[in-house]
């Protein structure tokens, strides 16, 4: 960062100061200290776990939007394990955003400098899933006209991120194992294996110890996999995130495609409320992205969401809630917790204070202590 001062008469250097002599050389000496202040500041080391809830100004691969004590519970698991190099297992139905929960492993760990690596054991025939793993030597097949490192050797020093592990072959998952015990591979082809430091976190859908048991998944694998256990919960087990990510992905969604949409009407707010959801978050997003494109005006309406066929679970079924009303409530509790302070409040509900405040006055809300 630059800092420099712009006198209202003469310059600094090499010119006498008109004026008030003593005046001039405090101004001179405070702005040297704010340089130094700006300089320090620039160069001190971020805190990975700040900014993390920020929807506006965090990186779009650490995003998690929440406010429920589900999530909040999850994320503490991950602050807790991420500075480790403990192996870990994201579970969940597809939708929840376990990908994301992996990269946030990442993110706040301390090989965070380097970017993750991200293989997807499904879009890899099981033919080809060892060498792009594991390497290869140049002739250690047909078509091997070189040599290659694979995608365990690229993530050296950084973490590898195997999505869909249940999809490995087994004669896969027994080098694999090696590795998760030894951190060695060897190249499709080679003899000689090598050590390399990598964080490995396995994401699946299924139900590895279950498959375990029926022998379609090595049970010593699944084991080594489970060192911490991260299950990420399906939507309709945490309804009081859904008025956030609403907000989200209108403001995210609005902005890509140049439109001006306030937010959902109070018959879209009951509809989404009522919803089960069983798509989770990729299918709340993708809604929303239907309803951004459709939308003429500044409010998202019923027809604009085409949920009209949606069956309430039981649990949503018991809620006459409407979206606005469940944002309310939460705000409240969120203030009252945070006695009153709007920025505490609005780092807690990962949103900005303006649009805290604008919200504080969208509901009539008191700030407790204030």
């Amino acid at each position: 960062m630059r800092i420099g001062l712009r006198l209202a008469e003469g310059t600094v250097a090499g010119t006498t100061l008109p004026g008030d002599q003593a005046l001039w050389q405090r101004a001179l000496e405070l702005g040297s200290q704010l340089a130094d202040l700006c300089r320090t500041a620039a160069a001190a080391p971020r805190d990975p776990a700040a900014g993390l809830e920020d929807l506006h100004g965090a990186p779009e691969d650490s995003q998690l939007v929440y406010c429920s004590p589900e999530m909040e519970t999850l994320l503490g698991t991950i602050r807790r394990v991420a500075p480790t190099d403990a192996t870990v297992l994201v579970t969940g139905e597809s939708g929840t955003g376990k990908e994301l929960v992996a990269r946030t492993v990442h993110t706040l760990s301390p090989r965070r400098d380097k970017p993750p690596v991200v293989v997807d054991c499904a879009a890899i025939s099981a033919s080809l899933i060892d060498s792009e793993l594991f390497g290869h030597e140049k002739g250690a097949y047909t078509g091997a006209s070189g040599r290659t490192v694979g995608r365990l050797a690229e993530a050296a020093g950084s973490t590898l991120i195997l999505d869909e592990i249940g999809e490995l072959p087994l004669e896969v998952q027994a080098k694999l194992l090696r590795f998760v015990q030894e951190k060695q591979i060897t190249p499709v082809g080679g003899t000689r294996p090598r050590t390399v430091d990598v964080r490995l976190v396995a994401v699946t859908n299924r139900d590895l110890e279950a498959e375990a048991a029926a022998g379609k998944f090595r049970q010593d694998l699944y084991y080594r996999l489970e060192v911490v256990h991260l299950d990420v919960p399906k939507l309709d087990h945490r309804a009081g995130d859904v008025p956030l990510l609403v907000d989200h992905f209108v403001e995210k969604l609005s902005a890509r495609y140049g439109k001006k949409i306030l937010g959902l009407t109070s018959a879209a707010e009951a509809l989404v409320a009522r919803h089960s959801w069983p798509g989770n978050v990729r299918e709340l997003e993708n809604r929303i992205l239907r309803a951004v494109i459709l939308c003429e005006g500044d409010e998202i309406d019923t027809t604009d969401l085409d949920l009209t066929e949606a069956v309430p679970t039981q649990r949503a079924a018991t809620i006459e809630l409407n979206l606005g009303q469940l944002e309310k409530r939460h705000i409240e509790r969120v203030l009252e917790s945070e006695d009153g302070s709007v920025t505490r409040a609005a780092r807690r509900l990962g949103i900005q204070r303006n649009t805290l405040y604008q919200k504080i006055k969208k509901h009539d809300l008191d700030r407790p202590g204030r």
